[in-house]
């Protein structure tokens, strides 16, 4: 297997690299190889930044002009020393020549290429098309074909493998725009202009991830691989890719995926992948292939870390494979016959020199660790410390056996003359000897005793092991029933606090479990099994590391009330400030360490001492909690072990004797009983959901039933009230309208107001909406529908923006959902669905509402969604929805049939979970009524007998309306009448003028008697006005 060492290499004989102020040029021999450094001092380590620069910006004199591409990370190499052939140099080969039906294979420098003093030999030609040297073999110049590897050697090959990545040396938060990656390989990223500036894909060492993504919506990271696939392994069935992934994004919404030459038809796509998975993928052509990975983000929200993993990338077939032209000689301390790879020797033995066909066995009376060049001395007497004990699993009397055993591996010599003897098979109790722990009692069936956990609706809080001084009424209740019974809990309570005992000595529980050990270990065992007493590390190891492995560990609870964490019982016993410590992982990753405070004496017995012992809780994330199937590992990390093997008993262990799983969700025993959440009710160990037309609030024992013009969803912890203008039955999940469909009366101005809004619900299913901050999404409108008889119809928004569709057209060749991407939810009056499959669920609560104002009148339209079912933005968790239609009125006859003025989405706040829509309609009048208009009347025709009626509306805003059976706008009516006749004689005209004639002249007369009389009495009456005016003046 050849390995891929991911170091910047330069191809182009146009270029130059630059080495730390060095200038390293291209090789002129052989310029399609990789780059070759000289002039630089040999043992000198140096960090590198290497950049490419191009020729001609060298020759220019400004500075300024220069094009540099910097690829960056720091490459800590040992530069300038010279070429080592079997280190430095590689061999690949050519393409086929179809004309001789032979390729060649040239020699290269291999990455990066520091070394010097060696020329290449010249290239090997007349190969086979079809030669292919697989694993376990060389190609032999001379003969120009593959041979097997001799005994003490092997050769890796036949596949071309990326496992070491160039670290940035920038912790997981932070990205570097121009990451190293290996020759064929390119990553790059993008997203929208207004978007966080989106990252490519970052090497971490030993694995790649596509960069930090938070806040980084619409991102789309691809990583690319170029590769070449042989006709010979593509006929075979050997041509294929596999790699390791993992991924923790947003469930549903955030994707990692991979292809093959297309980001149309992916082969793989991922959301929640939180453990290392591996996939593999035939390839079934040859040639050339892009290999593309990449992470695709939504338009909001972020989740978990938000990045896809990639490791371990292995091809076969390759035609780029490095070409092996020797086996490599199996190092100290290993062998091999030639056809498998070298292996460690076993303990016992060890391999004092390379190139060994087989391990030799140590001397009697020596031993060696795993992986050893030398053996040491072995016969030491056996002590107490070299056996344990272990129980019978039958009850007499209450008495069980206690058999002794030596525990493997056996480190001493049994025989001895002063080794202690292995006791006698006895006799102990078992009240005393088997305690159940918190969660489970005791069964006696017959002779046999053993702990199960306590049946759902019970509990068992008290560990029999704790000696309380004082005691409650509880715990006195725990005590009296913990050996054989556990409590049931209240009415109003589930068992669902659950523990899993994955490991307890004292309740005689084992689940399975993996053990191991790397470096100098005695063993490769690792922990060993003490029976009775639990798992210690191992004894005279040296510097190694033991590991224990507890795999598929049971679903914990994703309730917000509960903490799920791993709790272990641990004796620790080595140097203070040593540095050995203990190791507790989940899932792979160090949660906790607990390092070495001094030497503790180990008593295995009845006199184990119990503040010796410590409890190590390690509680989950938020993370861990999703992952499936967890693991659960304790490592004892010995980096400064004692120096003799005695010392190892006493000065240089860990012993586990419990590892219980708290939090669980369906499994193991209750500790304690809890109350549920609102909107749920108790079932023995369980908290189930109220129907829909039910619920309770925290802490029920029951679900209520919700009253007549309320309704709830399914887990509510309260009923809601039906909009203005539905109603509801008792129990119901839903409101209806009330009489006609989408039609209400309100009192409007002191006057009752009808409103139909059937019409406009067609007009707002038929249009487009958008928000402007929401570009990959569309609202779906259907106002006028009762819940309980759904009409779902398709999308109603098709993107234009070209950009946006390349955006999502990766997403729309992978969506499981794509069949039914374009319906909302039933029972739904509204709702947004974004074009990866999101829905953000306005509800079935809708309430009609009219509006009055001082300068216009119309109706709004509020949908309501109560349940959590929108990420808030400004609150970071879920919550409720709304949308308001508002339609103001207007009496232009052209909304009739369309919305006026183009009306947009308007969000209300920045949590993207409540929205406006405005527009004028018509539809936003009430219906008119007669009583709306004033009636005018046209006179009667004495031909026709008849006239005409036109109508007028009234003033107010309260009078404004529009259709409706009752809209006499433009209404102009006839009806019958009868015209004004005269049909009397001429002479009895005349009479009647004359003495109408008669009255006027005697009118007349009086007026001008009364005239000059009252003219005579106006003199007099100013006359004495003024004779006084003068006799006031006088005196």
């Amino acid at each position: 297997m050849m390995m891929m060492v991911l170091m910047v290499v330069v191809f182009m004989s146009c270029s130059v690299l630059l080495v730390e102020g060095q200038t390293c040029a291209a090789n002129k021999k052989y310029p399609n190889s990789y780059t070759h450094c000289v002039g630089l001092t040999c043992g000198g380590t140096t960090p590198m930044i290497f950049r490419i620069i191009s020729s001609s910006s060298l020759t220019s004199s400004s500075s300024s002009t220069s094009e540099e591409i910097v690829l960056r990370g720091d490459l800590p190499l040992t530069v300038g020393c010279t070429c080592d052939p079997l280190v430095d140099i590689g061999a690949r080969f050519t393409q086929c020549d179809n004309s001789t039906n032979t390729k060649s294979a040239f020699y290269f420098y291999k990455p990066p290429a520091v070394c010097t003093g060696y020329e290449l030999p010249t290239p090997i030609s007349g190969l086979p098309c079809d030669l292919v040297c697989e694993e376990g073999t060389r190609l032999d110049v001379n003969s120009k074909k593959c041979l097997h590897c001799e005994p003490g050697s092997y050769a890796h090959s036949g596949e071309l493998s990326m496992i070491s990545w160039t670290s940035t040396g920038l912790d997981l938060d932070t990205n570097t725009e121009s990451p190293v990656f290996p020759p064929q390989m390119r990553s790059y990223c993008s997203n929208y202009a207004w978007s966080s500036a989106c990252s490519p894909w970052q090497p971490r060492g030993d694995y790649v991830d596509s960069g930090n993504n938070r806040g980084k919506n619409f991102a789309k990271n691809y990583l690319e691989f170029y590769v070449e696939i042989s006709q010979l392994a593509v006929d075979s069935g050997n041509a294929s890719v596999s790699f390791e992934y993992q991924v923790d994004a947003e469930q549903f919404y955030d994707f990692f995926f991979f292809g093959i030459d297309s980001t149309q038809d992916f082969l793989m796509r991922a959301d929640q992948q939180l453990t290392w998975k591996k996939q593999t993928f035939k390839f079934n052509k040859a040639g050339f292939h892009t290999l593309i990975w990449a992470y695709i983000k939504d338009s909001s929200k972020d989740e978990g870390e938000d990045r896809a993993k990639v490791r371990n990338i292995v091809i076969n077939g390759s035609v780029d494979k490095e070409v092996v032209l020797r086996c490599e000689l199996c190092p100290k301390g290993s062998a091999s016959d030639g056809t498998v790879p070298c292996q460690k020797c076993q303990p016992g033995t060890y391999a004092d020199e390379e190139g060994l066909d087989q391990c030799k066995p140590c001397a009697p009376g020596k031993t060696s660790f795993s992986g050893s060049t030398d053996c040491f001395l072995a016969d030491i007497p056996c002590t107490s410390a070299d056996y344990s004990y272990r129980y019978g699993s039958t009850c007499e009397n209450d008495l069980r056996t206690m058999e002794y055993f030596w525990v493997s591996p056996i480190i001493c010599n049994a025989s001895n003359p002063d080794s202690a003897p292995l006791p006698a098979l006895s006799n102990t109790k078992c009240s005393e000897t088997l305690k159940c722990p918190l969660g489970m009692k005791k069964s006696i069936q017959g002779n046999i005793q053993s702990c199960v956990y306590c049946e759902p609706g019970s509990f068992n809080d008290h560990d029999n092991r704790n000696n309380n001084e004082t005691e409650t009424d509880t715990q006195l209740r725990s005590i009296q029933h913990a050996e054989t019974e556990c409590e049931a809990c209240q009415t109003n309570e589930a068992s669902k606090y659950k523990v899993v005992h994955i490991y307890d000595v004292v309740a005689g529980i084992s689940s399975p479990y993996v053990s191991s050990c790397t470096g100098e270990c005695m063993s490769a065992i690792g922990w060993r099994d003490l029976g009775a007493v639990g798992l210690d590390s191992g004894t005279s190891n040296g510097k190694s590391v033991a590991k224990v492995l507890f795999q598929n560990m049971p679903t914990v609870s994703m309730e917000e009330d509960v903490t799920p964490y791993f709790s272990t019982r641990l004796f620790l016993s080595c140097p203070a400030n040593s540095g050995n410590r203990v190791d507790f992982l989940i899932d792979g990753v160090v949660r906790k360490s607990v390092f070495c405070g001094g030497c503790i004496p180990f008593e295995q017995d009845e006199n184990e001492i119990e503040e010796d012992w410590m409890t190590v809780d390690v509680p989950l994330t938020l993370t861990e909690r999703k992952k499936l199937p967890l693991t659960f590992e304790v490592y004892f990390v010995s980096v400064n072990p004692v120096s003799t093997v005695n010392d190892t008993y006493n000065c240089d262990r860990a012993v586990i004797s419990k590892v219980s799983l708290y939090g669980v969700a369906n499994q193991g025993g209750a500790v304690v009983c809890k109350t549920c959440a609102g909107g749920k009710y108790p079932l023995l160990d369980e908290c189930k959901d109220c129907a829909a037309g039910s619920y309770s609030p925290p802490g029920s024992a029951s679900c209520g039933i919700c009253n007549a013009n309320q309704f709830s969803y399914n887990a509510s912890d309260r009923c809601y009230d039906c909009g203005e203008g539905q109603t509801s039955a008792k129990g119901s999940q839903a409101c209806s309208w009330k009489g006609q469909v989408c039609e209400n009366t309100h009192n409007v101005g002191g006057a009752d107001k009808t409103f139909n809004m059937n019409k406009f619900s067609e007009l707002l299913g038929g249009a487009r909406f958008y928000n402007p901050t929401i570009l990959d999404a569309s609202f779906y409108f259907d106002i006028c529908k009762n819940p309980s008889s759904v009409n779902l119809r398709s999308n109603i928004f098709n993107f234009q923006e070209q950009e946006l569709y390349d955006l999502i057209k990766p997403l729309n060749s992978m969506m499981e959902v794509g069949e039914y991407a374009s319906v909302c939810p039933a029972n739904s009056y509204a709702c947004i669905r974004y074009r990866n499959g999101q829905v953000v669920d306005f509800g079935n609560s809708l309430s009609m509402t009219p509006i009055l104002d001082s300068h216009n009148v119309g109706v709004n339209i509020t949908l309501r969604n109560y349940q959590n079912v929108c990420y808030n933005n400004v609150t970071g968790r879920d919550g409720p929805s709304m949308i308001s239609v508002i339609a103001m009125c207007t009496t232009d006859s052209a909304t009739e049939s369309s919305l006026a003025d183009s009306p947009r989405i308007v969000a209300t706040d920045d949590s993207r979970c409540n929205f406006r829509l405005e527009t004028l309609s018509i539809h936003g009048c009430p219906l008119c009524t007669e009583s709306n208009f004033n009636r005018l009347e046209g006179e009667c025709s004495s031909e026709t007998k008849t006239r005409t009626i036109r109508y007028a509306r009234k003033e107010g805003l309260v009078n404004k309306c529009a259709r409706g059976d009752g809209d006499l706008t433009n209404v102009v009516k006839t009806e019958a009448c009868e015209p004004l006749s005269i049909t009397a004689p001429y002479w009895i005209v005349a009479i009647v003028l004359v003495v109408g004639l008669v009255i006027v002249i005697g009118i007349s007369i009086v007026a001008v008697f009364l005239y000059f009389k009252y003219r005579s009495m106006a003199k007099k009456y100013y006359s004495q006005i003024r004779d006084d005016d003068t006799t006031n003046q006088t005196l």
